[in-house]
């Protein structure tokens, strides 16, 4: 290895440490170990200090970016599924439905709207929409895991952001895929190649297999943990590998392996005795958490700083616009559908949290490839700064906010 990949390593390898120790005490203080890990990554990337080099290093192109992407989010979504148990889809399920199958394609369309105001073609300005429309897992993760979320945020909420997390991967990339298919085909086929291809083999193939991998996974695992006691720290390669080889092969037939890969863990955890998944979920979760940290801020070497310096002024706040417009107005959209799934101030926390992060750079990259336009990237990139900023540091006072109204509705009745 060279110097320079060295002392990227150590600089890494001590952030994560640092944030892993230090990161709970932080958040108490409403200071996100997410900001922080991008903020230094920021620091030591080519923009500032130069310690990080993203193209020495050979992760800053858009191929490098979506494969560390898909990694990441297929350990993170398989920490959903585990966090889940089987009676959250059963009794969130009217919110599940409405969020992807109505709330995303009002936030695609809202988003597109907002970023199409910075002067961009439409098909141009429809692909970030894409990219940023989903809720992001990983961002996502933090907010409603950890002994302060746990106290503050209900479960149900917890849950609705998680499962919707989990599952918008595949309607995000059919929304994806469609202006990218318009930039790069003629209209005709890139209509017939969506309808066909995208979404028929693409999207179903890996919620089909992924179903099967994962039941035959649980059945398995369920009938061999009856017949010998299994440790606990058996459990994990089972289930991560069971996850990995579901995306290693989905990958190789070139189809949405994230999304598989989630289905899979999904019909695990439904399948597995609770204690099992619970077992599994905390150590899981603690896997994931680890793995967040550098990632972020690998992210915040990739921030293209001075060309944004070189952009509209009007860049920054058209994408808070987008970024926080879609959801409030899509989750105030779908309020009335929702009967009494949710309590105005819980609305409230969802309609404020949709965070955009690593799905978002994956859905960026992807286009990029396609397209051969890493603007879409770089504007992406700017976005997720933007998200973990204001999502981050507006956690802990709204997370307070809703504990104190709940307590209020309680001393009502």
């Amino acid at each position: 290895m060279t110097d320079r990949v060295l002392i990227a390593l150590v600089v890494v390898g001590i952030l994560a440490c640092a944030l892993a120790a230090f990161s709970l005490s932080a958040e108490r203080r409403g200071i996100p170990r997410l900001l922080v890990a991008l903020c230094l990554g920021l620091l030591i990337g080519p923009e500032i200090l130069a310690v990080v080099d993203p193209t020495v290093l050979g992760y800053g192109s858009a191929a490098a970016t979506a494969e560390i992407s898909r990694v990441v989010l297929v350990v993170t979504l398989c920490g959903v599924a585990l966090r889940l148990p089987g009676r959250a889809w059963r009794s969130r399920r009217r919110w599940i439905v409405l969020s992807i199958a109505l709330g995303m394609p009002l936030m695609f369309v809202i988003a597109t709207g907002a970023v199409a105001l910075l002067g961009l073609p439409l098909l141009v300005a429809a692909a970030v929409g894409a990219a940023i429309t989903p809720t992001d897992p990983v961002v996502i993760t933090p907010i409603v895991t950890g002994p302060e979320a746990e106290r503050r945020i209900p479960t149900s909420v917890r849950w609705d952001l998680s499962a919707e997390s989990g599952l918008n991967d595949g309607l995000g990339y059919l929304l994806l895929m469609l202006p990218v298919l318009l930039l790069t085909r003629p209209a005709d086929l890139a209509w017939q190649e969506w309808g066909s291809t995208v979404l028929l083999i693409d999207v179903l193939v890996p919620i089909v297999g992924g179903l099967a991998i994962g039941a035959v996974g649980g059945l398995l695992y369920t009938h061999t943990a009856e017949h010998a006691e299994a440790e606990p720290t058996s459990r994990v390669p089972f289930a991560l590998s069971l996850v990995i080889v579901t995306f290693a092969v989905l990958r190789l037939a070139d189809l949405d392996a994230v999304l598989g890969a989630f289905v899979a863990a999904v019909a695990f955890a439904v399948i597995v005795p609770e204690p099992i998944r619970a077992s599994l979920s905390e150590h899981v979760e603690g896997i994931s958490q680890f793995l967040i940290v550098p990632v972020f801020a690998l992210i915040g070497t990739l921030i293209p700083v001075s060309w944004l310096l070189g952009q509209s002024p009007w860049l920054v706040p058209v994408l808070l616009l987008a970024l926080l417009g879609r959801r409030l107005a899509a989750v105030w959209m779908l309020r009335p559908l929702l009967g009494r799934v949710q309590s105005l101030p819980e609305t409230a926390f969802i309609s404020w949290f949709a965070p955009v992060g690593v799905s978002a750079l994956l859905y960026a990259s992807l286009a990029a490839q396609e397209t051969g336009t890493d603007d879409i990237r770089r504007i992406v990139l700017v976005a997720i700064a933007l998200s973990v900023l204001v999502h981050g540091l507006s956690t802990l006072p709204a997370s307070l906010l809703l504990d104190r109204a709940r307590a209020r509705a309680a001393r009502r009745g």
